[in-house]
């Protein structure tokens, strides 16, 4: 029942005489199954990754950005669905090494059966995907893809920081009330029953990355996520529907992901806390400045103005440190690069890529020459913007 992109018989043989390490990531064509799927086979593993069609626009995407970056490295696609059951993962975990489960939902918006559209697919998909590796017999380590918001349904559920030894349990009543508890919620739901299968299984350890809000360069021009979404509104000159978040850059995700399997005593069964690596910005970045940041990069782009003047030294000095990891500095290389560095390198790559466009700030009146004359110089500018 699976189609893949190049013949299965002839990477195994491949693999096992050159000896890689080989990995399933599912969810392999989303915004970060991409850069792990790319950071992984930088490092030479070979990969199988799941995609919902072997056939469809994400897959060549990410099959087109792996043949131009990685021309001769192992890259396998499998169809595979969260609600499909164990036996759909079975071929991209049968003699693999690792497991990187990154394949969820994450939508916050049009959400009419929480349970249909967040719930059941982030819970049922984790345990099928969690236990055709440990049925395996090869897989020693399950990597997860989590949430900071498995910690938490609100800023207000801890005086102090969040970190990995939190736990939500403020949005399993609002699931039906408040869209973005039922996300979190649904979190929540597939970490536990991850932990619960993982310390049930001979031989298998786990590790759990929960990251925030995941910006960043993409490897794709693919734009239907909520982040990259949030990205094409604000250059385009609309204001963007997230608010002031935490972030997290979607390399440093990957990388984390990587380093949970690779750092010695990284991963584990008991307790979960000690397995689990939080990854975000400490505090909240503003929407705001999200906009003045596009505003002076790409000064000649029409971006939405600010909503309010920018905070003094001393109030930004106050805003509520949300997140401290207490593991995230045990992996090897990882750490989290500033906000305004990743969203300053997604709007360039999304720009460069052409899933992005700026509206120019100023038009003049149709039919002069010096229309001709304003659209070239802008023209240029972007160029060398870019």
């Amino acid at each position: 029942d699976c189609l893949l992109s190049r013949g299965l018989g002839d990477v195994y043989k491949r693999q096992v005489a050159d000896g890689q390490t080989v990995a399933c990531v599912t969810g392999a064509t989303g915004f970060l199954g991409q850069e792990l799927v790319a950071q992984l086979l930088e490092k030479g593993y070979a990969v199988r990754g799941t995609v919902r069609s072997a056939t469809g626009k994400n897959a060549k995407r990410l099959t087109d950005m792996a043949d131009t970056l990685f021309k001769g490295k192992f890259l396998t696609l499998i169809e595979a669905d969260l609600l499909g059951g164990e036996a759909g993962f079975a071929p991209c975990v049968a003699g693999a090494d690792v497991l990187f489960h990154t394949a969820s939902p994450f939508k916050s918006t049009g959400i009419d059966d929480p349970q249909r559209q967040l719930i059941a697919p982030a819970v049922e998909g984790t345990e099928a995907a969690t236990k055709a590796a440990i049925a395996s017999g090869s897989v020693r380590k399950i990597v997860l893809t989590s949430s900071i918001a498995a910690t938490m349904g609100g800023f207000g559920d801890k005086e102090g920081c969040f970190d990995e030894t939190d736990w939500n349990w403020s949005s399993e009543a609002k699931v039906h009330d408040v869209a973005m508890d039922a996300y979190r919620y649904s979190k929540l739901a597939a970490e536990r029953a991850f932990w619960r299968l993982v310390a049930g299984a001979d031989g298998v350890e786990g590790a759990a990355v929960l990251p925030a809000f995941i910006v960043g360069p993409p490897r794709t021009d693919r734009t239907d996520g909520e982040s990259l979404g949030n990205m094409v509104a604000a250059l385009s000159g609309a204001t963007p529907p997230r608010g002031d978040t935490p972030m997290v850059d979607v390399r440093d995700v990957a990388a984390a992901h990587v380093a949970a399997y690779e750092t010695p005593g990284a991963t584990g069964t008991s307790p979960p806390e000690k397995y689990r690596y939080l990854a975000s910005t400490p505090t909240a970045y503003r929407r705001d400045d999200l906009l003045s940041l596009l505003a002076d990069a790409y000064p000649n782009a029409a971006i939405a103005p600010r909503a309010a003047p920018p905070p003094s030294t001393a109030e930004r000095a106050r805003d509520k440190v949300v997140f401290c990891s207490k593991n995230l500095g045990n992996l090897a290389g990882v750490s989290v690069r500033a906000a305004p560095d990743a969203l300053l390198d997604m709007a360039h790559v999304m720009l460069e890529l052409g899933s992005a466009a700026v509206t120019p700030r100023a038009k003049a009146p149709p039919g002069t020459r010096f229309v001709k004359k304003q659209a070239r110089r802008l023209r240029n500018l972007f160029k060398k913007e870019l």
